[in-house]
């Protein structure tokens, strides 16, 4: 979702496609490696954006508060809106959001081989507590 309308008046937050609604028919609707990548200007949809996913249960990833502080990424496909609001400054927030299980599961194995998460065994083939 790129630079969706932030409807920025409180009484039309359940317009916002981050709205937990929406979260629930995204769930519905992705297949089972499916994931959301949000961008947007706004802060205050960014802010209500990670508490409605955090709220909604989904595992979040890759969150920045200014994705182009480095430089620009050429992974990433820059919009219309996006090089416009650059421009004149402002940040650019990005979150991926896990909504699959499959894909969830491929994640939280790359996490754990990351931080190389392993259980330790003695010669007897025994766990042994790490310290």
């Amino acid at each position: 979702m790129n630079f969706s309308d932030p409807w920025p008046k409180a009484k039309h937050a359940r317009r916002r496609l981050t709205h937990p609604r929406f979260l629930k028919k995204y769930t519905e609707l992705l297949n089972p490696k499916g994931q959301i990548h949000f961008k947007t200007d706004s802060e205050t949809l960014f802010d209500f954006s990670l508490n409605a996913i955090a709220d909604f249960g989904l595992q979040m990833t890759n969150i920045s508060l200014n994705l182009h502080r480095d430089g620009l990424n050429e992974e990433h496909v820059m919009t219309e809106y996006e090089q416009k609001f650059m421009g004149k400054g402002m940040n650019i927030h990005r979150v991926e959001v896990i909504v699959g299980e499959e894909a969830l599961r491929e994640y939280q194995q790359t996490r754990l081989d990351k931080y190389k998460v392993r259980e330790a065994t003695d010669e007897s083939g025994e766990d042994q507590e790490q310290e």
